[in-house]
């Protein structure tokens, strides 16, 4: 029980080797705490001194000589002490934990997410696209995506390309190699597109970049989601761009 409550204390091992020592001892110079313990001296005075420094150990002199004196009493002080503190930096710490959660908040921040499902979400995902740029938002258009657009779009994604267009919003997309549904044979019907191809099969999904944000979604799933968080954007659109560099000009076949 005195080694758990010692321990819990703060004191080190040793601490408690000196401790129970002059218990059994009693009164006691730091030389005769020391051959008792065959340890040496500088080193059971130094902790002696600390002992008496914390209150777990009375000091006298007897005859120009220090004496300890080891009181369990003191020890229950000792306790009744670091309990008034532990409940004073609670107290504290109820008070400041506010102003510290804050303070915490402001060196990150959590990614803003959202979800879209369903055709219905996936349009919703397009138009929230478009109420960026109208906005101000006026980076270039990033885009891997797709060949063929779904039947459900059909209607949809040429007016979407056509209102990017009029906010003068300059569009660089991927699509994987075979045939594509975007119809580009010169300016006119470009509507401010480059498109490059890759070499890979046409995909059933994409992912654009968006200023801030990323989109990713599943044609094939009618799901995606929305993530706007700056230093992820940052990466994709960089990545994008090394990319775009390294691949040569779209050819129609």
């Amino acid at each position: 029980m005195l080694k758990k409550v010692f321990l819990q204390l703060g004191f080190s091992e040793k601490e408690l080797l000196v401790y129970e020592a002059l218990l059994a001892i009693g009164l006691a110079s730091a030389a005769q705490t020391a051959r008792e313990l065959e340890l040496p001296r500088q080193t059971v005075y130094t902790i002696l001194e600390h002992l008496v420094k914390e209150g777990a150990v009375e000091q006298s002199d007897k005859r120009g000589v220090k004496q300890f004196f080891a009181d369990p009493d003191k020890l229950l002080l000792l306790v009744e002490r670091r309990k008034k503190e532990l409940e004073q930096n609670q107290r504290d710490l109820e008070r400041e934990l506010p102003k510290l959660f804050l303070t915490g908040r402001k060196k990150f921040s959590f990614p803003k997410i959202t979800y879209y499902e369903g055709e219905q979400g996936v349009k919703r995902l397009f138009a929230t696209i478009l109420e960026q740029y109208r906005k101000g938002e006026k980076s270039i258009f990033r885009g891997y995506g797709i060949n063929t657009i779904q039947e459900f779009l059909h209607g949809y994604i040429p007016d979407f390309i056509k209102e990017r267009h009029t906010l003068g919003i300059e569009t660089h997309l991927f699509i994987g190699r075979g045939p594509d549904d975007f119809g580009i044979t010169n300016k006119s019907n470009a509507y401010g597109r480059i498109v490059k191809r890759l070499n890979i099969n046409p995909q059933s999904a994409g992912l654009y970049v968006v200023g801030k944000r990323l989109y990713i979604f599943s044609y094939h799933d009618l799901v995606g989601v929305m993530i706007e968080n700056d230093a992820m954007a940052t990466l994709i659109r960089n990545t994008f761009d090394d990319h775009w560099e390294r691949v040569g000009e779209w050819q129609s076949p």
